[in-house]
Formats: structure tokens, C-alpha cells, sequence
């Protein structure tokens, strides 16, 4: 059974570059691209975006295509990702949008992460899509799918949902995974806590409420709901989070006070060297 998850996204493409091709998501996987170079797609999204002044707003769409793991048993990372690409091309590609496919073999279901430059890279138009777009989407993967003996999208009146499918899957529910991936991405680049909460909420739409010392509690940005920092797990939870940034913190003071102290004493040896001749000099 394979689900099809669109994903919030207005933040700078390079992030999710950043978070997609961590290494130790790409063991034995494969990336794809359209009218972009596949390891270098959030940069040259960005470049784009640049280009036409269209760096507000949504800046690119990211969609996943995820398999069972039973599924998983019989497909190859290159077929996931050729899937992938196909849907891509067919929705996207075809209009001028570039995009990248990165398939994920890190957990017990392969899945793909396609990632869509919302700026049209042609006509620098920027990319809406409704539920009805998705709808065909879906129907497509639906397609590809019975093609190669998989089962479809289960449909909403056949008794189960998206986010059924993935509790059931995967033992956890799809919105509480979209939120982990979001901290996880923002944590990467933030410098500070404060930091932290500022982007999470600007440039993914969460919101960090009832924030005091024991912990914290987030809003997804499109179903309204609630959890608290350590339903997620403890690294999600404030303690964790501030003992990280101070940790990180403390760690970048003594690699710039061990800079300043090597770059004194250079400075000492030259000076000394520079009195040392004048002495010779003198002395002569």
C-alpha cells in the first residue's frame, strides 16, 4: 500500500537540500533531477527564485511517496525512485518546474522525497496547486502502482485514512512526523533557541506555546493540533533543545577564544622576530 503526503513548505530550498542528502539517508539510494543538477537542486531553486524576485510566499513543494514494508521487500531504491520521477515529470516537468526525487532507504519502507521549485524556471510564473491537483496525483500513483503489482491509495471510504495508514505503519501518526522533521531541519541551521522558535514559526508555520522550563508544546501549521515537546521524544523537548544550543554554544566560545589565543601569540612571535632584527641591525 503505497500514500502519497504533500508537506508544508516556505523555506529557503537550501535546507531541505541539506536535510534530504544527510548522509546517512542515502546508503544504497538514489537522486534524481529535472532541469537540475539532483545534488545541488535547493541551491539552483534558490538561484531561480532569485532571479525572477519571487522569494517570498511558498518556495517550493515537497511531496512523499512512501511504500509499505512489505512493499518494500519487493522494490529496488532505483524503482522507488523512477516512480518517483515519472509522477514528477508528468505533473511537473512537463510545465517547465524543476525538481529533485531523493529516495530514502533509511527505514523499514522506502520512500521518496520530491521536491518542486515553485518558480517556474521558463516563465518565472509561480506554481499553485489545490486539492484537486493532488487528487490527480494520487490517481496517477495509483496507476504506476497496479502496474507493478502494488496496491493502490486507500480510499477515504474504505475505511482508513492517511494518517491511519501511517500510526498503523509506522506506530506513530503522520502530522507528529511532519513535526519531527520539521525540528529536525530547523535545529541544523538555528543559532540560538530563540533562533529556533522564531524559524520554526516563519518559515514552517509552527508555533512553540506553553514554553517554560520543563518543556514546551507545538501547533502543526495546517491540522491545529497539540503535542507536547516530549510525546515526541525526548530529543524534542526543551530540556534537550536548550542543553544542545548551550552545548553548541559553549563549543563555538572555545573555538573562538583558542583562535584568539593562537592568533595573539602569532602575533607575538612576529613582533619578537621583527625586534630581533632591529637588535641585529643596531648591533652591527
Amino acid at each position: 500500500m503505497s500514500i502519497l503526503k504533500a508537506l508544508p513548505s516556505r523555506r529557503n530550498p537550501q535546507a531541505i537540500q541539506q536535510y534530504l542528502l544527510q548522509e546517512k539517508k542515502l546508503r544504497n539510494s538514489f537522486i534524481s533531477g529535472s532541469q537540475v543538477r539532483a545534488r545541488n537542486f535547493g541551491k539552483q531553486f534558490d538561484q531561480v527564485q532569485q532571479l525572477y524576485g519571487k522569494t517570498t510566499g511558498r518556495r517550493y513543494y515537497h511531496y512523499i511517496l512512501s511504500f509499505s514494508p512489505e512493499e518494500t521487500q519487493q522494490l529496488s531504491p532505483r524503482e522507488v525512485n523512477q516512480m518517483g520521477v515519472e509522477l514528477a515529470e508528468e505533473f511537473f516537468g512537463k510545465k517547465g518546474y524543476q525538481f529533485a526525487v531523493v529516495t530514502h532507504t533509511d527505514t523499514d519502507h522506502l520512500h521518496d522525497h520530491i521536491v518542486v521549485n515553485a518558480v517556474n524556471l521558463e516563465s518565472g510564473k509561480k506554481l499553485h496547486t489545490s486539492r484537486q491537483d493532488l487528487k490527480q496525483m494520487k490517481s496517477r500513483v495509483n496507476e504506476l502502482c497496479q502496474s507493478r503489482g502494488l496496491q493502490p491509495i486507500p480510499q477515504r471510504n474504505e475505511g482508513i485514512t492517511n494518517g491511519e495508514y501511517w500510526a498503523a505503519a509506522r506506530g506513530q501518526d503522520v502530522w507528529k512526523e511532519e513535526l519531527r522533521e520539521a525540528i529536525d531541519c530547523v535545529r541544523q541551521k538555528a543559532k540560538s533557541y530563540d533562533d529556533f522558535k522564531a524559524t520554526l514559526e516563519n518559515e514552517w508555520g509552527v508555533t512553540v506555546t506553553r514554553d517554560h522550563g520543563r518543556g514546551m508544546t507545538y501547533i502543526h501549521p495546517t491540522n491545529g493540533k497539540k503535542v507536547r515537546g516530549q510525546k515526541l521524544g525526548p530529543a524534542y523537548d526543551k530540556p534537550s533543545l536548550m542543553k544542545a544550543f548551550t552545548t553548541e554554544k559553549e563549543a563555538a566560545y572555545h573555538a573562538r577564544s583558542q583562535d584568539d589565543y593562537e592568533e595573539r601569540h602569532r602575533k607575538k612571535d612576529k613582533l619578537e622576530r621583527v625586534e630581533e632584527e632591529m637588535y641585529r641591525g643596531w648591533s652591527l
